[in-house]
């Protein structure tokens, strides 16, 4: 269930960082404090001290742009990054997107649910990619929302079988401020892929299963023969030619098409008035500025005074070394000391080190210039560990 909503969240709800931060940062925090040893309740803290700050980059950079961008009129905007606001109109005539029983519109964005088990599972999500015009008293410009950010109020919810529709979507005639990258073109720049556009329009139609056999399944059977088919083909065909007989109509042969910068700066549709718009980001930018505050002073506070994690056993180790030799534990250099008082053994000098419980690695190098390498394992018990390393080249000796 849970991985559920997460899913779901990701792909249609939380459609931009802002939301996303605002999903992942109780999680986090949960995390946090499920944590027992303060050292790993900072990493998390710092994980959401890193979001914060991401979340609040970008959300600072839109509104900036916002606010320093001056407004253009189409017709004599100069070609580069420019802020514009219009109406939203459909690009044709035929142009409408969206399902049969959807209000026009003239971008979307939407969720289908299935009833399965007592339970909507989501089985499709996406968003609208067709240009529509945006029109001011001066002049038209095509609108590409291909990467764009956008924020639309309209929204719609409807229950048709066992198929549930959500989304949002800007509808002819809305006011539309948009931020982006202004370019001029002539009518025939580019030559229009008209088989293209009535795949996508079948495409878009085979999402809407319900529509298409409410208008298309003549025999009733449930399903889309291959008759039937050829008579949605023929409508998608006939709705792609009237809308190239209208854009062929277009009084100024030059356009102005507006899509995403090539750098770093937003891209912005907004169903909503300029002001509002800013306001929306100018507090997400508060809210994240607040957050990454608030989790760097927790990280630094956890670090500095958490304790130390969890020792490794130590064990004390003697080692004892022939006449003349040298020893490297665990590949550093060890400088022997007289054997002292132990003289059972019969070498005449010893290394005495602390080492971590595991595996002691020894290089030991004769007087006459041999070496020999051992791989010891250093046990856990309560004991004092003597190991005797002769010029007898068998396995050394532990006691």
């Amino acid at each position: 269930m849970a991985a559920t909503f997460l899913s779901e969240s990701v792909r249609w709800r939380f459609v931009n960082l802002d939301n996303l931060a605002l999903l992942l940062y109780p999680l986090l925090l949960g995390l946090a404090l499920g944590l027992v040893h303060p050292a790993y309740q900072a990493y998390a803290i710092g994980a959401i001290t890193a979001l914060g700050f991401l979340a609040w980059l970008r959300a600072y950079r839109r509104y900036r742009a916002i606010s320093d961008t001056p407004r253009s009129r189409i017709a004599s905007a100069a070609q580069g990054y420019v802020e514009l606001q219009g109406r939203a109109t459909l690009f044709g005539p035929t142009d409408s997107i969206g399902f049969a029983w959807t209000p026009p519109a003239v971008w979307l964005r939407y969720a289908v649910y299935r009833l399965r088990g007592g339970r909507h599972l989501l089985i499709e999500s996406g968003q609208s990619a067709s240009v529509f015009i945006l029109e001011d008293d001066s002049g038209k410009a095509l609108v590409d929302p291909e990467g764009a950010e956008v924020v639309t109020t309209r929204r719609f919810h409807e229950q048709r079988g066992d198929f549930l529709y959500r989304g949002e979507y800007i509808a002819p005639g809305d006011t539309l401020y948009a931020l982006g990258q202004l370019v001029t073109e002539g009518a025939d720049h580019h030559p229009h892929d008209s088989a293209g556009d009535v795949a996508a329009m079948l495409s878009f139609w085979k999402r809407d299963r319900p529509f298409l056999l409410a208008r298309y399944d003549r025999d009733g059977d449930g399903d889309i023969d291959l008759k039937e088919w050829q008579a949605v083909r023929q409508d998608a065909e006939k709705l792609i030619k009237a809308k190239l007989k209208a854009e062929s109509h277009l009084i100024n042969p030059v356009r102005h098409r507006l899509g995403a910068s090539h750098g770093m700066r937003p891209y912005l549709l907004g169903a909503v008035p300029e002001a509002r718009l800013a306001t929306r980001f100018r507090r997400w930018a508060v809210v994240h500025l607040m957050v990454f505050l608030l989790a760097g002073f927790a990280t630094v506070l956890l670090s500095q005074y958490a304790p130390p994690g969890p020792a490794q056993p130590m064990r004390e180790v003697f080692v004892s070394l022939p006449a003349g030799a040298a020893l490297l534990l665990n590949g550093h250099p060890m400088a022997p000391a007289p054997l002292a008082d132990r003289t059972s053994m019969t070498a005449t000098a010893f290394v005495h080190v602390v080492v971590p419980v595991g595996i002691l690695r020894l290089e030991l190098t004769l007087a006459d210039g041999s070496t020999r390498t051992h791989a010891i394992e250093i046990p856990a018990a309560d004991r004092l560990l003597l190991i005797a390393l002769t010029d007898d080249p068998s396995q050394p000796v532990l006691y």
